[in-house]
């Protein structure tokens, strides 16, 4: 791309730089002493052209400086030639055409052949425009023309950002290259002259923008609609986008006084990278890699509040390893670990990729689907238990694990802690089954659970307002019948007529309030 391309108002041959030469964007030189200059290379108009002469000290490329930072990089340069310690040191330019812009100073000892003396490599260069301050200096010397227009394109080549500025009509007057390399597919319309509307829609219809399909027309207008009327309205700023390359851009616009906006789009992917592995290993299990607990119920809740604009059945599944225990007491913690292991790589291999699961402690897994009829839920619960009930070896020993599902089906509005309570329900049924089978959340189960609530709930009042009484039963020894002693026996006056201790004590045991009733049969007891 040539100057009167991207700059037309004052575009001059650019010289063209050697193959491997300076960047235009730094001054380096090298030095003995800390003061006389060996040679130097770079971009003297950075620091205003004259200081950065041939016969030029530190001093004079130190004067287009305040004195404070003077003292500072003179400082670092001491310390590196007494012991070699590196340095850098945070400047801005006092005088010249890019007063206010940020600069690093750096120094580092170099190992010579030429003599004894070390030599110290400096460099100044622009620091990138990440910062407000450098956003502003890079936005005020485009919009204002503060900077020779051939030394502007080579130092807003030379940054990593990538850079455009419309005119207050909305047309482009200005981009450096990265602003093409970064917007690769809507590169062919960023033209000087051409309003953002048009290269914005370009950019849409030719799936610039990952989050965007570009066969959806209505929601690429509604979008790009949208995206207008923030700018109309000010309401910009900055913004973060996800290119079609993988790339993410965070983009500042900057509106100028007169009129010309600047954008600095800035590519932060790295950082994206770093927040997702720090949000995965947040949100997953350490030894498995599924989701942990708090991640796994935030995401069924989403899964939850999207299943209910559609009709898809929704179907949460939890697993556990039966006699589980046996295995670390008697084959220790790794063997114990590796099958962990194991029933989640096979969890993740039989179910689909959209499909959820999770580690939620110790010995329990659970899964989360989506369907399109509850009758397949039998189907996929029947193929998981016979894929993690497969043959698997353990410390050289042949083991086929055994496994305990419950799961529930839904298509009403239920949060995800109601399910959990009925799967487990169902996981319970499962095992006092005998183990290693699965149950389903059923009719009958449910009304065995609408009762048991009801005795709990009832059991608590109860228990509040002494509505327990006690009998005794006389005890006969076999062999003569003499009287040995009492039996003491709960009995409960309940609203709706007595209920049986066969069924309340059950309840109150599971409910853990079956240490309150026995201190009351306790105290009632000595007191007869």
């Amino acid at each position: 791309m040539n100057d009167e391309t991207r700059h037309p108002k004052k575009a001059r041959p650019r010289p063209a730089a050697p193959s491997g030469g300076p960047r235009a964007d730094r001054l380096e030189w090298f030095t003995r002493n800390g003061h006389d200059i060996d040679h130097w290379h770079g971009e003297p108009l950075l620091l205003g052209g004259p200081r950065a002469r041939e016969d030029a000290t530190i001093d004079d490329i130190l004067a287009a400086f305040a004195p404070g930072q003077r003292g500072r990089v003179k400082k670092s340069i001491a310390a590196c030639l007494r012991d070699g310690t590196p340095g850098d040191v945070d400047l801005t330019i006092a005088t010249g055409p890019l007063e206010g812009a940020p600069m690093r100073f750096s120094v580092s000892r170099e190992p010579t052949r030429d003599g004894p003396t070390p030599r110290l490599r400096c460099t100044l260069r622009l620091a990138p425009p990440d910062s407000c301050a450098g956003r502003a200096m890079i936005a005020g010397c485009i919009a204002d023309g503060g900077v020779d227009n051939t030394l502007l394109d080579r130092l807003l080549d030379a940054v990593p950002n990538a850079i455009a500025v419309y005119d207050n009509e909305d047309r482009l007057i200005y981009f450096n290259r990265q602003y093409r390399r970064l917007y690769d597919r809507a590169a062919p319309a960023i033209r000087i002259g051409d309003r953002y509307e048009k290269i914005l829609r370009y950019a849409v219809e030719h799936g610039q923008y990952a989050d965007l399909d570009p066969a959806d027309h209505r929601l690429c207008a509604f979008w790009i609609a949208k995206r207008m009327e923030m700018r109309r309205s000010g309401m910009i700023g900055a913004l973060v986008q996800k290119l079609a390359s993988g790339r993410w851009v965070q983009v500042h616009e900057n509106k100028m006084q007169n009129g010309h906006t600047v954008f600095i789009c800035t590519d932060i992917t790295d950082l994206k990278k770093t927040e997702t592995l720090i949000r995965k290993q947040a949100e997953s299990d350490s030894l498995t890699g599924l989701l942990n607990r708090p991640a796994f119920f935030a995401a069924c809740r989403s899964r939850l509040r999207q299943r209910r604009r559609g009709d898809a059945v929704g179907c949460l599944i939890l697993i556990d390893l039966d006699m589980f225990k046996s295995i670390n007491d008697t084959m220790g913690h790794q063997a114990g670990d590796t099958m962990l292991r194991t029933i989640a790589e096979r969890t993740r291999a039989t179910l689909r990729d959209e499909d959820l699961s999770a580690r939620l402690g110790g010995d329990e897994f659970a899964a989360f689907l989506s369907l399109e009829k509850a009758e397949q839920a039998e189907q996929v619960v029947r193929k998981l238990h016979a894929a993690l009930t497969g043959r698997l070896t353990l410390s050289g020993r042949i083991m086929y694990p055994h496994l305990s599902i419950g799961y529930v089906t839904t298509r009403e509005e239920e949060d995800i802690d109601s399910l959990y309570h009925k799967a487990d329900a169902a996981l319970s049924e499962a095992k006092n089954h005998g183990r290693n089978t699965w149950q389903n959340y059923d009719l009958d189960m449910q009304k065995r659970q609408e009762r048991e609530n009801y005795i709990v709930q009832s059991l608590r009042e109860s228990l509040a307002t002494e509505a327990f009484h006690f009998k005794l039963q006389p005890l006969r020894a076999l062999d003569g019948g003499r009287h040995v002693g009492f039996e003491v026996l709960a009995r409960w006056r309940h609203d709706n007529g007595s209920i049986p201790p066969t069924e309340f004590i059950p309840v109150a045991e599971n409910a853990g309030l079956i240490m309150e009733i026995s201190r009351r049969v306790f105290i009632q007891t000595f007191e007869w």
